[in-house]
């Protein structure tokens, strides 16, 4: 009996090895990277140089391997406190950010001067391997060659490869638009996916219609990725925290610029203490669970403005566009799956300049290209987790 019982054991410990598990992907290299990509597309289309690719990237794409959580390191590096243990090149990143006397210094070094940044956004996106080839999930049609000629209009095979793969309606939630912190992407995203999408105006922060629009789609047996913008984040939220059905259809939600956790600059609805509150006690694997049990990924990015204080653009700091972890008080699995997709820029401070000489590039990060990219991270991101 012993004999047996340790057999199975073993054979229990092997099998729970070998189960093929999906690897761990990053979210926000896997964004940065494609609008890289798309990018690099726009800048050969236009007659551009190597060079001039290198100097967009460099200014209009932040990313850094560690640089998770950047308002943390750019306030106080010395005392920033991670949600875990270090990643890699964590404690060399901060030991570094530490010599500087500011934000705007902090930021500058993570995401233009350090040479750990640059590399990851510049190098070759083969070299990241099987996961992150947007082919392996979104077919043949998705390589990072068709990202790019998507990104400099001359083939559509990636968008058409990517909303094929996902086949969903993207419900495109307003926030205000006097109130507006970024750049609004869900023109372009209107524009690329055509048929594909249904906006739906802010109404004055009506959760009842907006929840009777998406219960409408969701009966009907449309799946969903649902976009949002400033108060219509909050505004989406509080739908589906009402509506169970529209969560079994939900594919993904994703944040653009969302006062997903409150305004520092108002009171009341969308101020930061309702917002938090209202997270700390609904934002949860329970109360936003689905029927099947499956990973429905709550995407966020968040805009940026590098001499903004505290770090974030003015009302919106970094902290609150993005999602906390859901809690799992009385939840039985996890459905809930927060994905933080990282900060752009609003806009580039004069002083951000890689080298004197090198061809001009746009004033600021075209909403196109991060609408593309969106529809080409959330598609692969969900298919990847089915």
């Amino acid at each position: 009996m012993g004999l047996v019982v340790t057999a199975s054991a073993l054979a229990a410990a092997v099998g729970w090895v070998q189960w093929p598990r999906p690897p761990e992907l990053d979210g926000e290299r896997w964004f940065k990277v494609m609008i890289a990509t798309l990018l690099r597309g726009r800048v050969e289309a236009d007659g551009g140089s190597p060079d001039a690719w290198e100097e967009a990237v460099l200014r209009w794409v932040p990313y850094h391997p560690a640089g998770r959580l950047p308002e943390r390191k750019a306030s106080n590096p010395v005392a920033a406190a991670m949600p875990d243990l270090a990643m890699d090149g964590e404690v060399a990143l901060l030991e570094q950010l530490a010599r500087f006397d500011d934000g705007l210094a902090r930021f500058r070094w993570m995401y233009l001067d350090d040479e750990v940044g640059a590399v990851a956004r510049l190098a070759d996106p083969a070299d990241l391997g099987e996961a992150y080839d947007p082919a392996t999930t979104l077919g043949p049609g998705a390589s990072w060659d068709s990202l790019a000629a998507w990104g400099a209009a001359t083939d559509d095979a990636f968008a058409r490869a990517a909303l094929r793969a996902a086949d969903a309606t993207w419900v495109l939630v307003e926030g205000r638009a006097d109130r507006q912190v970024g750049p609004s992407v869900l023109p372009s995203l209107q524009e690329v996916l055509g048929d594909a999408a249904v906006r739906i105006p802010y109404d004055d922060g009506d959760v009842a219609s907006l929840g009777a629009a998406l219960h409408e789609r969701a009966s009907a047996g449309q799946r969903l990725v649902a976009v949002a913008e400033e108060a219509g984040t909050v505004r989406l939220l509080r739908a589906l925290l009402a509506q169970a059905e529209v969560r079994d259809q939900l594919l993904a939600v994703v944040s653009v610029g969302g006062a997903v956790m409150g305004r520092a600059d108002e009171e009341g609805v969308l101020g930061r203490a309702t917002c938090r509150d209202w997270m700390e006690a609904h934002f949860g694997q329970h109360d936003f669970d689905t029927d099947v049990v499956r990973l429905t990924p709550y995407f966020s990015v968040q805009w940026l403005d590098p001499v903004a204080w505290p770090p974030g653009v003015s009302g919106l700091p970094l902290e609150c566009q993005r999602f906390v972890e859901p809690h799992e008080r009385g939840a039985t699995a996890t459905t809930v799956e927060v994905v933080d997709l990282g900060p752009l820029l609003v806009e580039r401070p004069s002083d951000w300049v890689i080298a004197e000489g090198l061809p001009d590039v746009p004033s600021q990060l075209d909403p196109e290209l991060v609408a593309r990219a969106l529809i080409g991270v959330v598609s692969a991101w969900t298919v990847h987790r089915r």
